[in-house]
């Protein structure tokens, strides 16, 4: 749709009613990729978390599966951490 006049917005939400932050997990070989959403503002509680509530919901399709390494980016540089969950 075209708009016959300019519409100004604003780029940024400054009074948001809320928070969400993603963490995402891509399971390569089911090419699967799965988000978590949470509100935490306690990061290491977030990352925590994150991977235990996958596992909790996505551990049937690994059942033969005795430990697994999740590899993620803070954004500068690649980390590979061993869990068991």
């Amino acid at each position: 749709m075209r708009w016959s006049s300019i519409v100004k917005v604003l780029d940024h939400d400054m009074e948001p009613d809320g928070l969400l932050l993603p963490f995402g997990i891509l399971e390569v070989k089911q090419k699967q990729f799965n988000i978590v959403y949470g509100n935490s503002v306690e990061t290491s509680d977030f990352i925590v978390d994150s991977p235990q509530y996958w596992w909790r919901y996505r551990k049937h399709y690994f059942r033969t599966l005795k430990d697994y390494r999740l590899t993620w980016t803070t954004g500068r540089s690649w980390r590979a951490v061993e869990l068991n969950l």
